[in-house]
């Protein structure tokens, strides 16, 4: 970029519904008087970074495992690093939900079907080792 560095600069990106952004990017915007100039990364380091994020994800849950909030966030960013559009990212949420709303309701028809005692009734505790 130093060496180009006259005139407007045209960046590029693109978003997560694969819709192209610009912008004009001048001179100013990136070198200023302390000196600033701007960090560029290959895709490789971007992506080592990415695996240390989700190495870092998988040791927290692991010392929290029953954690549900630090899960549905490691769950979340995970899928994010993946580079998932938004409605395949949808569709995986979706399920994810859909499992843990039949997960909650196998105890609750355990429960249900399991014989239970009249109320005014107790059940004999069997004697141990008597």
């Amino acid at each position: 970029m130093v060496a180009n560095s006259r005139g407007v600069k045209m960046l590029f990106k693109t978003g997560r519904s694969g819709k192209l952004y610009s912008k004009k990017v001048y001179r100013s915007d990136w070198v200023s008087k302390a000196g600033y100039e701007p960090i560029v990364r290959s895709t490789s380091e971007q992506e080592q970074e990415n695996v240390k994020g989700i190495q870092k994800f998988q040791f927290l849950l692991n010392m929290f495992p029953n954690n549900p909030a630090l899960r549905k966030i490691a769950q979340k960013r995970s899928l994010e690093i993946v580079d998932l559009s938004p409605d395949e990212l949808k569709e995986v949420e979706e399920a994810e939900e859909r499992l843990q709303a039949q997960m909650m309701m196998q105890p609750q028809a355990l429960q249900a079907g399991s014989p239970s005692v009249p109320s005014g009734q107790l059940e004999p505790i069997p004697a141990l080792g008597r």
